[in-house]
């Protein structure tokens, strides 16, 4: 239910794994699972498996609940890929054990819901006090955004 712990996962799996695997192993500090379910379902047990899926719902529901704008589906589509890529390298490998390819993907999901995001800025206000004539001479006839 709770796991044997982030640090304890591999040691965990042992009882489990060919006595090649636990050799070649066996004075690796940094060893891991190479499935991103199972380390977290190892590490954490349930409450790492409903983590593990919140992280990879996080940007598909961002992306479902975003504004229904013109890259809408775009913003939808890069999300279920992100999500879904990651699942599928998880599978073979570990993606949220090492800092790079968990950084990269808050940043990917930061990306797809900033840029993608297409709603028009809203029209500012002229300011008080400021009329045409006042602006300095390079600037007079633009529009200020």
């Amino acid at each position: 239910m709770f796991g044997h712990g982030w640090w304890r996962r591999f040691a965990a799996a042992i009882p489990y794994m060919p006595q090649a695997g636990v050799d070649a192993m066996a004075h690796d500090n940094h060893a891991h699972l190479h499935n991103d379910t199972l380390n977290f379902a190892s590490g954490a047990g349930a409450l790492g498996i409903l983590a593990y899926l919140a992280l990879m719902a996080a940007p598909i529901v961002s992306a479902v609940r975003s504004p229904r704008t013109e890259h809408w589906t775009m913003r939808v589509c890069a999300a279920l890929g992100l999500s879904l890529g990651y699942v599928a390298m998880g599978l073979t490998d570990t993606m949220f054990v090492f800092e790079i390819p968990k950084s990269m993907y808050c940043l990917s999901a930061a990306i797809i819901m900033a840029f993608l995001l297409d709603a028009p800025p809203a029209p500012r206000a002229p300011k008080p006090g400021l009329s045409e004539s006042s602006r300095p001479q390079e600037f007079a006839g633009t529009v200020e955004r």
